[in-house]
């Protein structure tokens, strides 16, 4: 039932898009339907960790992962694209270990972008408050994150996210257009002992989050020079929540920014992306 839910919905995405005639005095689909890239990427996931007394709150320690910079290739195939981390520069080793599993995909069709990413962390450190110099390294602490995203591009015709971050496309006159869609968001932490290291340990470290929720946003693509391009998206909504601790629903805020820049050649683009 899932294998057939999930090939309608492509299906409909497909009749959808080959429908959707972009305008070309803005748009210009590249000739060349194969692309090859080459980047260099650095994700990581980070916890700020706030202890509270019954009193005041304290914001005690910023947890990171011992992540460096990674190498890497991608395929694309019109609206359909793949890219591996090949190599990553080796880490600083007084930071303790990481070991992580990162996955992200993002589908950008002309009408919809489509996001998924699963994030599976384990292994941080910080440092003391009181002295820097000092690392503190937690082997133990467990960092999860998962998210599906989803939007609906209202100026398509104009409008291109393809040109800033799948390449296929090419922007030739600025153009923005609202956005509205739907987010679900998965979140985990857990720890042998407690997170605040003054702490006997009553306060072990367990969390679960589920949110769902709607979104909205606007985006913009600003081209200059004929050929380079600078894209700013924002993208704010609001969650349903709901977490292990009490089992009580709440309303929490979402925030998204994403950013592009680069330069289109005849047959090549330059680009970075956030």
């Amino acid at each position: 039932m899932k294998v057939y839910t999930a090939a309608l919905f492509f299906f409909i995405l497909g009749i959808s898009e080959c429908c959707a005639e972009p305008d070309s005095l803005y748009i210009k689909p590249f000739k060349n339907q194969l692309i090859i890239s080459v980047f260099t990427a650095s994700k990581v996931s980070t916890l700020d960790y706030e202890f509270d007394n019954n009193e005041r709150v304290f914001n005690l320690q910023t947890y990171r992962p011992n992540s460096s910079v990674g190498m890497g290739v991608g395929l694309a195939w019109n609206w359909l694209s793949v890219s591996a981390t090949l190599y990553n520069f080796k880490p600083n080793e007084k930071y303790g270990k990481t070991t992580s599993f990162d996955f992200q995909t993002h589908w950008f069709f002309s009408k919809f972008q489509l996001s998924v990413s699963l994030q599976d962390y384990t292994g941080f450190y910080t440092k003391d408050e009181e002295n820097e110099n000092a690392i503190i390294i937690r082997p133990d602490l467990h960092i999860k994150q998962y998210y599906a995203f989803g939007q609906y591009v209202f100026n398509n015709k104009k409008f291109s996210y393809m040109s800033a971050f799948s390449y296929d496309q090419q922007q030739l006159r600025s153009a923005g257009s609202l956005k509205a869609g739907l987010g679900i968001y998965y979140s985990e932490i857990s720890a042998d002992s407690s997170l605040y290291l003054g702490d006997s340990g009553k306060n072990r470290m367990y969390y679960k989050d589920y949110q769902i929720g709607p979104n909205v946003g606007y985006a913009h693509t600003f081209v200059f020079w004929r050929r380079c391009y600078f894209t700013a998206s924002i993208t704010a909504g609001l969650g349903l929540s709901v977490k292990n601790t009490d089992n009580k629903f709440r309303l929490f805020p979402t925030f998204l920014p994403r950013g592009s820049l680069g330069y289109n050649g005849s047959n090549w683009t330059v680009g970075v992306s956030a």
